[in-house]
């Protein structure tokens, strides 16, 4: 049953080394260039406005794959190394081919 528009539920305690987790929060803080304590409130606001909660993890690309990007952005400008078809069936023509 809900009790003023909320649903009860059990209580779940989670064991963090807060110690850990709050330099983590103000190293991430700092990278955004905001204060620990103005991202943690914000964050409780969107997330009981919305109701909502997101997760993200931003990736950075390995330099192996930065090198391959800048190596296809080269051969696409230059036109080298590629092969350009029209139709569904010369792509797929091509791919087996490979």
């Amino acid at each position: 049953s809900m009790v003023n528009g909320i649903t009860p539920y059990p209580r779940r305690t989670i064991y963090l080394d807060k110690i850990i987790l709050l330099q983590f929060l103000r190293d991430f803080a700092a990278e955004i260039g905001i204060p620990a304590t103005t991202l943690v409130n914000a964050s409780i606001k969107q997330m009981l406005r919305t109701r909502e909660v997101t997760f993200s993890a931003a990736l950075e690309p390995t330099p192996g794959l930065e090198e391959a990007v800048r190596e296809a952005m080269l051969d696409y400008k230059t036109k080298s190394n590629i092969t350009i078809t029209e139709t569904d069936e010369e792509t797929l023509a091509h791919l087996r081919s490979l």
